[in-house]
């Protein structure tokens, strides 16, 4: 599938992939804040290398008290779901469902 859209790289030995969780929030942003003397950055979406950067260098600004205004993202409620605890049972079934998708589409369907 990946030479399907680079066709340069099929001689590639592919030696490494990155296989964990993604960090997503159910109101889809970002979130920045504090809460019981612990400072928190979560919820990039998939971009965590961008927002991570920007939003680990917010709260160190914080930390250090060098923060001039709060963020966009700083101290925004967490939006649940039902039957949501805070443990993610539903990802085996996800990720059972994205596998079986990406076995369909290997195969031309």
């Amino acid at each position: 599938m990946m030479t399907d859209v680079w066709p340069e790289l099929a001689r590639t030995r592919i030696t490494h992939a990155w296989t964990g969780f993604v960090a997503f929030t159910f109101d889809h942003l970002p979130h920045l804040g504090e809460h019981e003397g612990i400072h928190y950055a979560v919820g990039c979406q998939g971009s965590g290398v961008a927002m991570m950067s920007w939003l680990g260098h917010q709260a160190g600004l914080k930390l250090a008290g060098g923060a001039n205004r709060p963020s966009a993202f700083d101290g925004l409620a967490f939006p649940t779901r039902p039957l949501y605890d805070g443990r993610p049972w539903f990802l085996p079934a996800v990720g059972t469902w994205y596998r079986l998708r990406d076995w369909i589409d290997r195969r031309g369907g």
